[in-house]
C-alpha cells in the first residue's frame, strides 16, 4: 500500500493499524512515518515529475499496486488523472479534482448543487475590501489571501470569494457508492469538527489542528450533512472526505470541499474502528466490515507547532506518546513551516481540549530543544 501526502505519518499509521504495510511518498519523511513504513520516499513537491521516479524506487522495495492519495494534490488534475491510470480506487479523486481545481466548474457546481458558499466570483471586484483571492483546489488555507487593491495578480486557478465572520468547523464522512440500481449514494458521518487556524503572513486562515465533538445547533448540522450527500453523490466521491465551513449562529457557508481523507481522519481511527479498511473498501466498491461500538473516548484533537524563524532540530531521548510528526535530529525548518504535531484527549469540553494541546505545543518545543523564541504553537483556542 502507497501513501502519497504533503505528510504521510497519519494515513501510514491508519494503514498499519489495519494490516497493510505502507510505503510513503511525502515532504517530509519525518521519524514516525518513517518507523511505520516499509520505505519512505521524500519529494520537494507532489507532482507527476518527482512522484514518478519515487514510485519506481518504491517498487524496487515492494510491488505495490494500491495508493492511498492525502492533501496535496487537489490542485493538479493532470498528476490525478495519471496516478487514477495505475490504481483504480482513484478514479473517483481524480474526477472530483477535475472539477474543484477549475473555479468556474466550481462555482457553477456550487450553484447546481445550492451550496451556501458566500459571494463567489471569477471577475475582479471594482472595491477590493472585504474580498479574498483563493484558488480552486487549495490546500490547509495556505492558498487563501485577502485582497488588498484592485489590481492585485491573480493566476488562472484564483477566483474571489467575500470574507465571512464566524467559527471554523469541519464535517469527516465516509461517501459511499449505492449498493444497488435502486439505492443512492450516501455518506457515513464519522463527527463534526472545531478547526485550528493561524494567521500567516498574508495568509489568515492556515489549517492548524482540529479538536473532534464539535457539533454545531441541529439545523445547521443537518443541513451539513445533507450538503456532503449532495457533492458526493454529483462528484461520486469514496471514501474519506470532508467539508469545511463557517458557522455563525445559525448561518453557515460552506468554504471548501477535500474529496479525500482530511487531517482530522486519524482522530476517528479508534481501536477496532476499522477506519482505513473502511474507506479502502469505499474506494473499490467492496462490503466495508462495520464500525466498532467501543466506547467513545471522549473529544479527541491535534494542533500542529509552526517555526517564526529557522530553526535546526536536536532532539534526544524516547519522544512523549502524543508528540507526533517528529523531525530527525539535525533537521533544519525554515520559518512558517511546520515542526510537529501534537494531541491530546479528554472526556471535557473543547476548551479544555484545546488548552491541552497549547499545554503540549510547549512541552513539544522544550523536548525538541528548540528556543521559546524561535517557535509558535499553531492555531486558535476553540
Amino acid at each position: 500500500m502507497i501513501v502519497l501526502a504533503q505528510s504521510g505519518r497519519a494515513l501510514a499509521q491508519m494503514a498499519a493499524r489495519a494490516g497493510f504495510v505502507p510505503l510513503v511518498i511525502d515532504l517530509f519523511g519525518d521519524v514516525d512515518t518513517r518507523a511505520v513504513a516499509l520505505a519512505c520516499e521524500v519529494v520537494p513537491m507532489l507532482d507527476r515529475r518527482h512522484i514518478e521516479p519515487a514510485l519506481r524506487r518504491l517498487h524496487a522495495v515492494r510491488r505495490a499496486r494500491r495508493i492511498i492519495v492525502g492533501g496535496g494534490l487537489e490542485h493538479d488534475p493532470a498528476t490525478a488523472d495519471w496516478l487514477a491510470s495505475r490504481c483504480r480506487g482513484l478514479q473517483a479523486f481524480a474526477g472530483a479534482v477535475r472539477h474543484l481545481a477549475d473555479p468556474a466548474r466550481l462555482l457553477r457546481l456550487a450553484r447546481r448543487l445550492d451550496l451556501p458558499l458566500p459571494e463567489s466570483r471569477l471577475d475582479r471586484p471594482d472595491d477590493p475590501r472585504g474580498w479574498l483571492i483563493k484558488r480552486a483546489g487549495g490546500c490547509g488555507g495556505i492558498d487563501v489571501r485577502r485582497c488588498r487593491r484592485a489590481d492585485e495578480p491573480v493566476t488562472g486557478t484564483d477566483y474571489f470569494q467575500r470574507e465571512v465572520a464566524g467559527a471554523p468547523h469541519s464535517l469527516t464522512f465516509i461517501a459511499h457508492a449505492a449498493t444497488s440500481p435502486r439505492s443512492r449514494p450516501d455518506v457515513e458521518v464519522l463527527g463534526f469538527n472545531r478547526l485550528l487556524t493561524e494567521s500567516r503572513g498574508t495568509t489568515p486562515w492556515t489549517y492548524a489542528g482540529a479538536v473532534t465533538r464539535d457539533t454545531p445547533p441541529a439545523s445547521v448540522a443537518c443541513a451539513v450533512v445533507g450538503a456532503a450527500r449532495r457533492i458526493s453523490a454529483a462528484l461520486g466521491l469514496r471514501g474519506l472526505a470532508g467539508i469545511d465551513f463557517i458557522v455563525d449562529g445559525s448561518r453557515w457557508w460552506l468554504v471548501d470541499i477535500n474529496p479525500r481523507p482530511t487531517a482530522t481522519a486519524i482522530l476517528y481511527d479508534r481501536r477496532g474502528s476499522a477506519l482505513f479498511t473502511r474507506h479502502w473498501c469505499a474506494l473499490t466498491a467492496r462490503p466495508a466490515p462495520p464500525a466498532s461500538r467501543a466506547g467513545d473516548p471522549g473529544r479527541r484533537g491535534d494542533r500542529i507547532v509552526y517555526a517564526d524563524g529557522p530553526i535546526e532540530v536536536c532532539a534526544r531521548g524516547a519522544a512523549p506518546r502524543w508528540l507526533h510528526d517528529r523531525p530527525a535530529a539535525g533537521t533544519t525548518i525554515a520559518a512558517g513551516q511546520p515542526v510537529c504535531t501534537v494531541s491530546a484527549t479528554d472526556a471535557a469540553g473543547v476548551l479544555r481540549v484545546g488548552t491541552r494541546l497549547a499545554e503540549r505545543a510547549a512541552m513539544a518545543v522544550s523536548w525538541l530543544r528548540i528556543d521559546d523564541k524561535n517557535h509558535r504553537a499553531g492555531g486558535t483556542s476553540p
